[in-house]
């Protein structure tokens, strides 16, 4: 992948993890409105537990910014992206067996099911994602060193005064 399509394919991912965020957020609002209304400070729990959605964002951010700086980046936020998709995939599984509060009004679906396809093309979205930033090859902070000439010893490193041996 060029550089320039590198930091294209980083700005889009930086956008639909904007558009997952709130979505989200706007998912778990109407989710728990019933709690809302009882307690509307309860909004914080929410901001607190999905703060934490915006490493991924502000690591692509640098990752757009000054990739060839930031190499040592991309470890990161592949992690974070999968730590992302766990609990999404964990509801995903756990939804069609929930009991509890109401969900998202949907009439083609059970009430139980109404958030699935919300969750299901999110996590899709996610695994592609994902899938081509481990296919993204690791770019070197440093051009690689030239070839060492044929047919001469290679040169022993320059020490400073001062280096230890």
């Amino acid at each position: 992948m060029t550089a320039r399509r590198s930091v294209l394919f980083h700005a889009i991912q930086l956008a639909w993890e904007f558009v997952r965020f709130f979505g989200l957020f706007a998912l778990l609002l109407f989710r728990f409105s019933p709690a809302l209304l009882d307690d509307p400070v309860a909004i914080l729990w929410l901001v607190v537990l999905g703060s934490t959605q915006l490493l991924v964002p502000a690591g692509l951010l640098f990752l757009i910014l000054d990739a060839g700086k930031r190499p040592s980046l991309l470890p990161f936020v592949r992690l974070g992206k999968i730590l992302q998709l766990f609990p999404a995939l964990l509801l995903l599984f756990a939804l069609p067996f929930s009991r509890g509060l109401p969900h998202l009004p949907l009439v083609v679906l059970p009430p139980r099911l109404s958030s699935l396809p919300f969750l299901l093309i999110g996590a899709l979205v996610d695994l592609i994602f994902l899938f081509f930033l481990f296919a993204a090859p690791p770019r070197s902070a440093s051009p690689p060193a030239p070839p060492e000439p044929p047919g001469q010893p290679p040169q022993p490193p320059v020490r400073e005064p001062g280096d230890a041996p």
